[in-house]
């Protein structure tokens, strides 16, 4: 769960006059997205581990472990037992779908070392898994056979990191060119933790064209640049963004570990000799709301294609907390656990009288009112925040998008969102749970295609047309689903 606000960082961060951030009265938001009828979701999108889209972004696809704790009867020692292993594929306009199991050759120890997942085919995927203790990142290529419904192994590549030890992410920004980029710390937690990043073949079949590169080089001189020009900056892995030119990194503060939305750091090969060439951008941060008190921590999801950044963030609800209802709940919140305690001592002594039973009605009492947890509240609940970054305008922009909160007895879970960039930079936002709700956001550098445009108007407003394939064969229109 997203912790507290940290009112230092913001105090600190604030005395920078070039940190200042900008008025939010009239926020810009990300136009064009496109809204899909919501449907019963497939059992492998509910609380699946993880998601992926394909590149023509009119799929997703999840990946469903059913794993579980078990005592083997020979040995008398705990192993890890995993039931249902599937991957589900699923259209985001008819929410058709195909459950395929995953091949047995991979172990459920192998399974449980899953950290990502995508797509360079509607019918192949690529599975990845990393091992902290030996640095073998592993890449799982499964082909999707329909007529089996089995998820085919057929190939197995394993790579040794031996200087990324811990918070590996994957980054997509350069699938269509064969690369995924693997970024995480080396050596030991602490301060002196040093960011390290891998370009690997996408397509392990293409590992003899494309050969592994190490650009942890790359990341020490942008870090040397940062240092001598903004030493309160730092890098993170999964802000480090891999490009066609170069890397792109988002940056933060490195004393209480404050998201950096004025500035962007970037970092381009020099094609006259082996330096890399660094700058830091301003960046248009006006759509972010409460920019300066946003924690690395606060952000859940980051992809990135084409020019495109999109980033989920869930932190405290700044508005309400700064409310007149908050601030008065909050000055009396001393006194109200102060009450609660007096009370709990009296019907712990009167349990010698009455058995238990007024322990036993106050027990209720405050279950009812505070929750599971017995105890008063001492912030609302997180806020959901979506954002994309456009890298040539340089500007956030708000997606226009409110997921509906998960929450149980009265206690906050998660937002239930995924979300997944295909091959132009669009994003796809699924709404996981019973249900799935699926919105489309195009790449904010290019505008939507008119066939896209229309596609959609169809889809929309005349339902019929999507369901009759003899209305559409009428038409001359015989190619839908490739359009």
């Amino acid at each position: 769960m997203p912790s507290s606000t940290d009112i230092s960082g913001w105090r600190g961060c604030s005395s920078r006059r070039h940190r200042r951030s900008h008025s939010v009265s009239t926020p810009a938001q990300v136009s064009g997205g496109q809204l899909f009828f919501e449907f019963d979701a497939p059992e492998a999108f509910i609380s699946p581990q993880l998601f992926a889209v394909n590149p023509r972004g009119d799929m997703i696809y999840s990946v469903k472990l059913d794993m579980r704790l078990s005592l083997d009867p020979d040995t008398q020692e705990v192993v890890v037992a995993l039931g249902e292993r599937l991957i589900c594929r699923c259209s985001i306009r008819t929410g058709k779908s195909f459950n395929y199991e995953i091949d047995n050759d991979i172990s459920a120890n192998e399974l449980r070392e899953a950290s990502d997942f995508y797509l360079l085919g509607d019918n192949i995927a690529v599975l990845i898994t990393y091992n902290p203790e030996n640095y073998h990142l592993s890449q799982y290529v499964l082909v999707l056979n329909e007529s089996t419904e089995k998820a085919l192994l057929t190939v197995k590549r394993t790579v040794t990191l031996p200087a990324l030890s811990s918070d590996l992410t994957i980054g997509m920004g350069l699938l269509d060119e064969g690369f995924v980029l693997a970024a995480g710390h080396a050596g030991p937690d602490g301060e002196n933790q040093q960011v390290v990043g891998h370009l690997i073949a996408a397509d392990p079949l293409k590992a003899s064209l494309l050969p592994n590169k190490d650009i942890t080089p790359m990341i020490r001189q942008f870090e040397r640049f940062l240092r001598k020009h903004d030493p309160d900056l730092q890098v993170f892995p999964s802000g480090i963004l891999a490009e066609r030119n170069g890397l792109t990194f988002l940056l933060k503060s490195r004393e209480y570990d404050l998201f950096e939305t004025t500035i962007v750091g970037r970092a381009t090969f020099n094609p006259s000799g082996s330096r890399v060439l660094c700058k830091l951008m301003p960046l248009d941060n006006r759509s972010v709301l409460f920019s300066r008190l946003l924690c690395i921590r606060h952000l859940r999801q980051v992809c990135h294609r084409d020019d495109n950044i999109w980033i989920t963030i869930i932190s405290s609800d700044f508005a309400q907390l700064n409310s007149w209802k908050w601030k008065i709940y909050l000055s009396l919140l001393l006194y109200i656990i102060k009450l609660v305690t007096l009370i709990l001592r009296f019907v712990l002594w009167m349990r010698r009288i009455d058995h238990g039973i007024s322990l036993y009605l106050y027990m209720k009492f405050l279950r009812w009112i505070f929750g599971p947890s017995m105890i008063p509240t001492t912030a609302p609940p997180p806020a959901f925040s979506m954002y994309g970054l456009d890298m040539k305008s340089r500007k956030f922009r708000r997606v226009p998008i409110e997921p509906k909160m998960f929450t149980m007895e009265n206690t906050f879970v998660s937002y239930p969102l995924a979300i997944d960039c295909d091959r132009t930079g669009g994003v796809i936002t699924t709404e996981l749970g019973s249900s799935l709700k699926i919105n489309y956001f195009p790449s904010q550098n290019a505008p939507l295609s008119l066939c896209k445009l229309a596609e959609h108007s169809v889809y929309r407003y005349f339902p019929a047309f999507e369901k009759s394939p003899l209305l559409r064969r009428s038409v001359g229109q015989l190619n839908w689903d490739l359009i």
